[in-house]
């Protein structure tokens, strides 16, 4: 009896011991199904986001407004290489302050432009075009009033251009952006051009 007490309490034990095991099986199975779920949630989630989150948008300009952006940017870039050429061969103290106006306000122009470009698709010019780079040559080996008549006479005739070109824009450029640049500007380039012929006037 005694054998008998003590086997049927050993077979009892080992159906607990199966039960708890099985407890174990089911939680441990039911752990990784959380865990798997949470994941393909966290994944769908991400996969939302990703596509909600708006693209950079990018305006391609016209021919026109394309042809206004690159002539300001290729003819601020000479602007801004004459006047470096001032500073260094001027011997008049107005003519380098002039220079220096140009400098500051037409690198200014210029970092707007660029900052503008991505956003319109356009690619500007790294250097100046043919049409400017002349302009800059015409100056290369003058010194002293010599180069202070060509320096003026050139600035002189470009800032009307330059007025009348931004002018226009002001009116006829199409895309909002680029128009609010050239009326930001205009201003600016009127008092170039109010400095030029009032340097010009002076004896050289």
């Amino acid at each position: 009896m005694k054998f008998l007490s003590i086997a049927v309490f050993a077979i009892g034990m080992s159906g607990i011991v199966a039960c708890g095991n099985n407890a174990n099986k089911e939680s441990s199975s039911n752990d990784t199904i959380n865990t798997v779920d949470h994941s393909m949630v966290n994944d769908t989630n991400s996969s939302v986001a990703a596509t909600n989150s708006p693209a950079t948008a990018v305006v391609t300009l016209d021919s026109m407004d394309q042809k206004f952006a690159m002539k300001a940017a290729s003819g601020g870039m000479a602007e801004v290489e004459m006047a470096n050429m001032a500073l260094h061969s001027s011997t008049n103290e107005r003519v380098k302050a002039f220079a220096s106006m140009m400098i500051r306000d037409h690198g200014k122009a210029g970092e707007e432009l660029k900052a503008l470009a991505p956003s319109k698709g356009l690619t500007l010019p790294t250097q100046p075009m043919p049409e400017h780079m002349k302009h800059i040559d015409m100056l290369k080996g003058k010194t002293g009033s010599a180069f202070d008549k060509v320096y003026m006479s050139h600035m002189l005739m470009d800032h009307q251009e330059d007025v009348s070109e931004f002018q226009k824009a002001t009116t006829k450029v199409k895309d909002a952006d680029l128009k609010a640049f050239a009326s930001r500007t205009l201003p600016v380039i009127k008092t170039h051009l109010d400095s030029a012929k009032a340097i010009s006037k002076m004896k050289m």
